[in-house]
């Protein structure tokens, strides 16, 4: 397609820096698409325009970085070097936020889950494939591990990905979906409330428990005394015992010293445990 009159670079920078003035036709680009200057004020105003240009300019990072920064997907015109570009693709995946727009992009970058995950501003914009791949959100999380909660359904039911998301930080139990076998398990509430004591909150299964309510308990002695070098101030004026330990553990603590309560209540139910009866074995008799 050709113009019937030809506009000089002075006329079509003076088009494309005007805020007023329309984008000229294709057509008047052609006698300009070897042009670097024409290049970076066509695509700052148009990221598309990158295809107009020539395979030199397509493949200038300067100018690549200036069309992908107006419009992410003028990354289908980039050249080959460009879109092998870590650069490129953080501004790419920063602006655009959906997994399909990898495709453009060299298989290193595609790889590159540390790169994808950092690029992204905030996982919870991103699209369903991103929040649903474990090696991407696995890469979000040890980013920024609030990002956890942002992950797809499927993943929770990925049991290595939540204690690894756990182990990051323990305030991620909190984003378990409620009835989450995680939040049985006893080995890990004890672990977890020893570490954060508001965690206990979400361990609702052992709120009778006193070993565990205990371990919490002496966690959040500890936030708060003045041997702690990273004390916090204490806004809450109850207790975990009495936030979320069951009745019975609020009733033994309740006028009496906490430890020693707790410490009586864990070795009387060890007691009633073991005093328990066994499930009685079925004889077999030959006859």
């Amino acid at each position: 397609m050709t113009s019937r009159f030809t506009i000089s670079k002075e006329q079509m920078l003076s088009s494309l820096k005007h805020p007023a003035f329309p984008v000229p036709i294709y057509a008047h680009f052609e006698p300009h698409k070897d042009d670097k200057e024409v290049a970076l004020a066509a695509v700052s105003k148009r990221g598309d325009l990158l295809q107009l240009f020539n395979s030199s300019l397509q493949d200038d990072k300067e100018v690549v970085m200036e069309a992908v920064t107006e419009n992410p997907r003028s990354i289908r015109y980039a050249g080959e070097e460009c879109c092998k570009d870590k650069d490129i693709a953080r501004q790419v995946l920063y602006n655009d936020k959906k997994a399909d727009v990898l495709r453009y992009f060299s298989d290193e970058i595609r790889n590159d889950y540390a790169l994808i995950a950092s690029a992204l501003p905030n996982i919870q914009s991103a699209g369903y494939e991103i929040r649903s791949d474990k090696s991407l959100m696995s890469e979000a999380v040890k980013a920024r591990p609030q990002q956890f909660g942002w992950s797809m359904p499927k993943l929770f039911d990925d049991k290595e990905y939540c204690m690894m998301a756990i182990n990051i930080d323990t305030a991620n139990v909190r984003n378990l979906p409620e009835n989450h076998p995680l939040l049985r398990d006893r080995a890990l509430a004890l672990e977890t409330v020893s570490k954060n004591h508001e965690t206990l909150g979400t361990f609702k299964f052992f709120h009778d428990d006193p070993e565990i309510i205990h371990a919490a308990y002496m966690r959040e002695e500890w936030e708060y005394s003045d041997k702690n070098p990273n004390r916090t101030i204490n806004t809450n004026e109850d207790s975990v015992i009495e936030l979320f330990a069951s009745e019975r553990i609020q009733n033994a603590c309740r006028g009496n010293d906490p430890h020693k309560a707790l410490n009586s209540l864990v070795l009387l139910d060890k007691l009633s445990n073991n005093l328990a009866p066994k499930k009685s074995q079925k004889l077999t008799m030959k006859i």
